[in-house]
């Protein structure tokens, strides 16, 4: 998405990242972490033993089915060629059917699948998928070397955006901890008044705060100024939560419709929605409040995406 909006120099936006993530973007980028799906993808395809191939039937083909593998014939030959599950739930039965071929084609293809609109549009991409099928061990772990560094990549452009003025970077609480429940898991029942909770309470503001701050600490020193913004994890908000954001410096957060017709117990128009409120028992710490047009975010999110 950073990617896009340099090729709109008049677009303004809000980019939201969440620092966990960006922790384990900077792992793999400098090498210091990996996961079963890049492992599996190094070793060579001869060399793959039976447990190796199963995890990668399993694994290899976790992508939306209609927009990343039947586009592509090669990988929704793979894909048909596993089959079904054997009984203990493994795809035994694809085993015999799968050659080395078959296995370094499905190994190219899986990461080739999860390159972005960005990726695509380079030239080694590109080239791998008009190629289509027999890859070479070289040109695999060419493409996992491009996925690298392109790691790397991902936090300088996003902190090139902020300091061009094109895109605000706004946070969200460190871990992503659900900031309402950390304060005070009884505030769950101010939404679902029956709701069953754990019989030991779990009240931690202090932890909430430090969810907060620690977040805000972490995006000042990748990107250079504090951000003004946050976005609580899943647009969860009650008000000691947003008090604690106010006390950290948060001069807005962002939240959900549902959660202001929730407060307001009553008709909410569309001149509600969209315009900021602040929280009155915040006092001068409560950060302006925005809410998000449902109807448009779920069109956004899941209709406007199947559109030509």
């Amino acid at each position: 998405m950073a990617a896009l909006v340099g090729e709109f120099p008049r677009l303004r936006l809000t980019i939201n990242l969440v620092p966990s993530l960006l922790d384990q973007i900077e792992d793999y980028a400098a090498g210091t972490a990996t996961d079963p799906a890049i492992e599996l993808a190094r070793r060579p395809a001869d060399d793959l033993n039976d447990d190796d191939k199963l995890a990668m039937l399993d694994l290899f083909f976790s992508v939306p089915y209609r927009t990343l593998i039947a586009p592509f014939p090669r990988y929704a030959a793979l894909f048909h060629k596993r089959g079904g599950r054997a009984a203990d739930g493994r795809y035994r039965d694809a085993l015999a059917r799968f050659r080395p071929d078959d296995l370094r084609d499905l190994q190219v293809w899986f990461h080739l699948a999860w390159c972005g609109r960005t990726l695509r549009g380079r030239r080694e991409i590109k080239d791998l998928v008009l190629k289509g099928n027999g890859f070479t061990e070289d040109e695999k772990l060419s493409l996992l070397s491009i996925l690298d560094t392109f790691l790397g990549e991902i936090v300088p452009i996003h902190k090139r955006l902020a300091a061009e003025g094109m895109a605000e970077i706004a946070t969200s609480p460190y871990y992503h901890p659900i900031l309402p429940l950390l304060c005070d898991t009884g505030s769950a029942r101010e939404a679902i008044p029956d709701l069953p909770l754990p019989q030991t309470p779990c009240r931690r503001p202090a932890d909430a705060a430090w969810q907060v701050r620690e977040a805000l600490d972490s995006m000042q020193r990748r990107f250079g100024t504090r951000p003004a913004g946050m976005w609580p994890s899943e647009g969860s908000l009650s008000e000691t939560a947003v008090r604690i954001m106010g006390e950290c410096g948060v001069r807005w957060a962002a939240s959900d419709e549902g959660v202001l017709r929730a407060s307001l117990q009553g008709h909410v128009g569309a001149e509600t929605i969209h315009r900021p409120w602040h929280l009155e028992t915040a006092g001068e710490h409560s950060p302006a409040l925005f809410f998000r047009d449902q109807g448009l975010s779920d069109l956004i999110g899941f209709t406007y995406s199947t559109w030509p």
